[in-house]
This record gives structure tokens, C-alpha cells and sequence, in this order.
């Protein structure tokens, strides 16, 4: 028998399924960016806004710590130096976060079985 997960813990995790939805637009912008040299900074601009966006879903909820790590990417992608060396910041950040957001469902997923069996 599947154990029923609480009201909270379904909310958390549409929350998270909204934040790796548009985390994968962001990662599409990163990877646009990449391949469109003359309109770079457009899609470096897009991927910024797009990043606040999940971090504010994710504040708002209490993922604070995937919430800061967003962060990061606008502070790489901000940062003077060649756009190369900065791509390779950017795609690890993305990769990051993804994981991120991968463990969190897993343990939102995993406290709503042990609450379950109580």
C-alpha cells in the first residue's frame, strides 16, 4: 500500500515540479547563449530574470538553500572575464541546481512515507 502523502508535502512538491520546469528554460537560455553569439547578452539578460523567477518560487515555499544557490547564476553570469570560462561556471550551476531540486523531491517524497508509517 502507497502511503498518502500530507497536503504540505503535495504542495512542496508541485512547488518543485513548477521550479524544475522553468529551471529547464533557464538551462535552455544558458545553452542559447552559447550558441548565439550576436545575441548573447539578450539571452544572458532572459536567463537572469528567468533565474529570479525560481528563485522567488522557491523562497517562498522554504527552500532557502536551492534559493541562494539560483543566485549564483546571476552572479556568473555578471561576472567580467572571458564568456567561455563563465559558460562553464553557468552550465555547473545549472547542473547543480537540478540536482538540487532532484534531492529535494526525493526528500520531501521520503518524509511523507515515514510520517505515513507512523
Amino acid at each position: 500500500m502507497v502511503p498518502k502523502l500530507s497536503a504540505n508535502a503535495l504542495r512542496r512538491l508541485a512547488v518543485l515540479k513548477e521550479a524544475k520546469r522553468k529551471w529547464e528554460r533557464v538551462h535552455a537560455l544558458v545553452e542559447q547563449a552559447a550558441t548565439n553569439a550576436g545575441t548573447r547578452e539578450v539571452f544572458l539578460r532572459q536567463c537572469q530574470r528567468a533565474a529570479q523567477d525560481v528563485q522567488r518560487l522557491l523562497e517562498g515555499d522554504g527552500f532557502k538553500e536551492l534559493a541562494d544557490a539560483t543566485d549564483q547564476l546571476k552572479t556568473v553570469i555578471k561576472r567580467p572575464g572571458s564568456f567561455q570560462a563563465r559558460l562553464g561556471s553557468m552550465r555547473e550551476v545549472v547542473g547543480l541546481i537540478h540536482t538540487g531540486i532532484d534531492r529535494a523531491d526525493k526528500a520531501v517524497r521520503d518524509s511523507g512515507k515515514q510520517a505515513g508509517v507512523d
